[in-house]
């Protein structure tokens, strides 16, 4: 749907908002920014089926006994360390970067500092309140040495996002700068707060929130995956981050990128 000229106007569907204008940017004569329907508003709409049940209580009881072992000290710190290690590697691919996992290994971390930032961000984590301070600390722990983009602080303008994978896809423009500070501001709420849903449904409305929103310049992937990680350990499902998503995300990266499409379109 195309504006008419000199006028703004937004439109929505039951997951967000699209706010158009005719400003050109980027050789076209319109865009529109979008941003998420606020998840401590009523999100009734958002029921799981028959099918989602069942797989969230075989997962459940997967993560509780992992869980368990966790916390009986069977499990050696050597082996969460690889964990970690394969859940950066693997976040990493899906964000594009060239490596190979037995390159990381053979380097010293200290100076692979991507893979070493991201594990020991998550051996580090926030407390158990996060918030725009503790989201920026970290996006600057992984990133600061980058000075091509914003590092440590939200975009503070609009970014045009291209598809890289999916053929079918639109061009996607993220929340609008001046609608970052309220959209997060939301988002730790909801994650700060106990609620009906399950807690891998919960973890992964968080991640689809912060990907949609980008309040990041450049790395939100990367960032988005961490906070999922950390919001199953907030709701005190795991003591430690010891579960690889990522390798599952980047077996299924089209699917993974087409859904968090989907929502939107």
């Amino acid at each position: 749907m195309k504006p008419i000229k000199g006028v703004s106007f937004m439109f929505l569907n039951i997951y967000g908002i699209f706010k158009m204008t005719d400003t050109d940017i980027y050789g076209i004569d319109y865009y529109y920014t979008y941003t998420p329907h606020p998840l401590c508003d009523d999100i009734s709409f958002i029921e799981p089926d028959e099918e989602l049940y069942d797989l969230l209580i075989k997962a459940n009881k997967l993560i509780g006994t992992l869980d368990g072992l966790l916390m009986s000290g069977n499990v050696r710190d050597v082996y969460i360390d690889l964990i970690l290690a394969d859940e950066a590697y693997y976040s990493c691919l899906i964000d594009g970067y060239n490596l190979t996992f037995l390159d990381f290994i053979r380097k010293n971390r200290q100076k692979d500092k991507y893979l070493y930032n991201y594990t020991n961000t998550l051996n580090n984590c926030p407390a158990k309140q996060v918030a725009k301070k503790q989201m920026c600390e970290m996006h600057h722990q992984l990133f600061g040495d980058k000075d091509s983009f914003l590092v440590g602080n939200y975009r503070d303008k609009i970014i045009y996002l291209t598809p890289l994978l999916i053929i079918k896809s639109e061009r996607y423009n993220p929340t609008s700068p001046k609608d970052i500070e309220p959209a997060m501001k939301d988002l730790f709420s909801f994650i700060n707060k106990k609620t009906v849903f399950d807690m891998l449904v919960k973890s992964a409305l968080i991640h689809y929130q912060f990907e949609a929103i980008h309040p990041f310049e450049a790395e939100n992937g990367i960032i988005g995956r961490i906070l999922t990680l950390l919001s199953i350990m907030y709701d005190d499902y795991l003591i430690k981050p010891a579960i690889n998503l990522s390798k599952y995300l980047h077996l299924y990266k089209v699917e993974y990128f087409d859904r968090l499409e989907a929502v939107h379109t």
